[in-house]
């Protein structure tokens, strides 16, 4: 599988675009990714046509970074480049960075002209020539969506960028889901639990294995001794079908994630024995034992998003509140890392943002960090990295 072919078209005096290709290429490379570039053109639409078509015929390249040449200057001609050469262009790509920048910097997002689509055998996104933007498309809406887009090019087909249906289509989704699920509500009655093994990792060690218990009467099979039902059982949760989604607003206000949660098949909200309601988000549903399902709760500083899925594995971010099911923010650095990772962090300064079976995320600043034992990255403004995890977990 190929890499990255990062291009800058740069015509500003100040060689802002220049610099934010800079940083794409760091960044990629920080990221463990394959790198050629960047590569200067020339702001002309033949040259970009060119410099395009050479790209994506590579072997060595799946996906195309073009920096620059997104305004509304007479220098500014990627986009138009983009769809001449593309043979299917991605508008989810450029409405999504749009609303991301908007945030940030208001109506002037509107300026923006950023895109993305098939070139060749490649994907090519057409970035901002601004260092802080480009930082956004490339970590919010490139990376994260990394297995979708070389899976498409695994199949010899392209399918379109994540989008976000910003006009009102998802409450007829989610409505079908309360339906569906309401007809199915006996699928998941669960026993009277016992007093068994809790996520928070404070009773028991990570790797704490639930014993296997009998079904109750009327269920052939026995309960699983792993997955999202046994956690709902282990941890005495009660399933309410049919309940609207509590979506943190952390998360509500930041599409990438909210575009994995739409993906659903099915959500509920879980009932906790400390008071607690979290959502639960099933993919493709809340009926199957083997389903993968993402919790989703309120929690300072972002959220509490885990990977219910992985359990007994734990699997998801560590909030600041003490009734967090992961470990606390403030739990001792060298301690997880040496029991999840077998080797301390290079720096034991900052604080615990989430785990995963074998790495460990780092809150420093506005910065997050990943450590497997070998190697640490840099994984973005904390947003950005959920969105990366978010899109792992429902995956596998």
């Amino acid at each position: 599988m190929g890499g990255f072919h990062v291009l800058v078209v740069d015509p500003s005096p100040k060689q802002a675009a220049t610099q934010a290709a800079n940083a794409v290429v760091a960044n990629l490379q920080s990221s463990g990714m394959d790198v050629i570039g960047p590569d200067a053109i020339v702001a002309e639409r033949s040259a970009v046509h060119a410099a395009l078509a050479a790209a994506s015929a590579s072997p060595q390249t799946d996906f195309v970074i073009v920096v620059g040449g997104c305004g509304l200057g007479p220098s500014d001609v990627v986009p138009e480049a983009f769809n001449k050469v593309s043979s299917r262009m991605f508008p989810g790509f450029g409405e999504m960075l749009r609303l991301e920048l908007f945030r940030d910097i208001g109506a002037e997002a509107a300026l923006n002209r950023a895109c993305a689509g098939a070139v060749g055998s490649a994907i090519g996104f057409a970035v901002p020539g601004d260092e802080e933007a480009s930082h956004i498309a490339l970590h919010s809406l490139v990376l994260p969506y990394l297995e979708q887009y070389r899976a498409s090019l695994a199949i010899g087909s392209v399918a379109p960028a994540p989008t976000v249906d910003l006009e009102g289509d998802t409450t007829e989704v989610i409505e079908d889901a309360e339906v569906e699920a309401v007809e199915e509500t006996d699928e998941l009655a669960l026993p009277e639990p016992e007093q068994r093994w809790r996520l928070g990792g404070h009773t028991v060690g990570m790797e704490a294995q639930p014993t296997p218990v009998e079904a109750p009467a009327g269920m052939s099979d026995q309960l699983p001794a792993s997955g999202w039902k046994r956690a709902v059982y282990d941890m005495e949760g009660q399933v309410e079908i049919g309940k609207s989604p509590d979506v943190p607003q952390n998360v509500e206000d930041h599409a990438p994630m909210m575009e994995v949660l739409y993906q659903a098949g099915e959500y509920a909200r879980l009932k906790l024995p400390n008071g607690n309601r979290v959502m639960l988000y099933g993919y493709p549903d809340l009926q199957r034992p083997n389903s993968k399902v993402i919790l989703v709760g309120w929690g300072e500083p972002l959220a509490e998003v885990i990977a219910l899925h992985r359990y007994p594995v734990q699997v998801g971010t560590c909030i600041e509140e003490a009734r967090g099911l992961m470990p606390a923010r403030t739990t001792d650095l060298t301690e997880i890392s040496e029991k999840i990772t077998g080797r301390a962090l290079s720096s034991d300064s900052g604080e615990l943002f989430a785990v995963d079976h074998d790495t460990v995320y780092i809150q420093r600043g506005n910065t997050v960090y990943s450590w497997d034992g070998r190697k640490e990255r840099n994984e973005g403004t904390p947003k950005q990295a959920l969105t990366s995890m978010m899109v792992r977990w429902h995956q596998r």
